[in-house]
């Protein structure tokens, strides 16, 4: 399990990067690394937590595009070498990824004998297969598509290119990853909490997804290279709901907040005028001899509230 950060937009990106692997930094922190879009891409990584990356980068850096990994190793060791991005061999393209590649010694057989492949991971092999790509489509959402109609597995990706400097490149296949528009640009994460005080609305990316995301548009293609369409939500994650909130603990903020949650469930409800789930449930508690709870950690101490 690890977490996915990205951004393009008229902000100072460091910060937001660093910001996003800290609020998902539950989903792996055995190495940390950033990729910065400027005249030329800037890799950082870093063994151990968020904190250890976050001393090698400057936040005051003048980039506003960039992608960030934080790291729970499946292939390869917890180490630097291993970390997230990745890059191609002409250290012009870069990417993160969450997933597993389960044909990746076949591609890694195909491609050794052109490319020099530096970790032990299954990820980097997918830099390595678009770079190749790259050399035959020419543009860079052509070629990560016809990429990954090649790879087995699941993946979320995000993708920084040098030629590019405008735009990044995000695809989805059993992985979550969601996108996060707002007036400054876009934002990307693994987790939506990740967003939460950034972006007005929300995409959730389905399998087989395919955006590029610049300051001009967004645009959704299928591994069929079809263009798609996906609609954006409001933002219902704000920032108080991943901070502690003036409680001791997370789980007493959990357990305090539900009958919050619970008033802004139903109002969501008559917003959308689906009434029907609210009366659904009075009348099967109405009828109800016992209640059961099925959870885990604090979210059981919660329900019992």
């Amino acid at each position: 399990m690890c977490g996915i950060v990205g951004y393009i937009g008229t902000k100072k990106a460091v910060p937001i990067l660093i910001n996003g692997l800290e609020a998902v930094e539950y989903r792996g922190y055995d190495s940390a690394g950033v990729c910065l879009g400027g005249e030329k891409l800037l890799l950082k990584k870093a063994k151990g937590p968020v904190a250890a990356l976050k001393k090698k980068i400057d936040a005051e850096l003048n980039v506003n595009r960039g992608i960030a990994h934080t790291r729970w190793a499946t292939h390869g060791r917890p180490d630097e070498k291993n970390a997230h991005p990745h890059m191609d061999c002409g250290q012009s393209l870069a990417l993160v990824h969450n997933g597993i590649i389960e044909n990746f010694l076949d591609l890694k057989k195909k491609l050794s004998n052109g490319h020099k492949i530096v970790s032990d991971t299954d990820s980097e092999i997918l830099v390595h297969l678009i770079e190749e790509e790259m050399m035959i489509k020419g543009d860079s959402l052509s070629a990560v598509i016809s990429a990954l109609r090649k790879v087995k597995g699941s993946y979320a990706l995000a993708i920084i290119g040098e030629k590019n400097s405008n735009e990044l490149l995000v695809a989805k296949m059993g992985s979550p990853l969601v996108v996060g528009e707002s007036d400054d640009g876009f934002y990307v994460a693994s987790d939506v909490n990740a967003l939460a005080g950034y972006v007005k609305k929300v995409l959730y990316l389905q399998d087989g997804d395919v955006a590029l995301i610049s300051n001009q548009r967004f645009l959704v293609k299928d591994l069929e290279n079809k263009t798609v369409k996906r609609f954006w939500k409001k933002m219902l994650v704000q920032s108080t709901d991943i901070q502690k909130g003036g409680y001791k603990f997370f789980m007493e903020k959990e357990i305090r907040e539900q009958p919050e949650i619970l008033r802004r469930l139903i109002k969501q409800d008559i917003i959308n005028k689906n009434t029907g789930n609210i009366k659904k449930a009075g009348e099967i508690l109405a009828k109800a001899r016992k209640v059961r709870i099925s959870a885990c950690g604090s979210a059981y101490y919660a329900g019992l509230t």
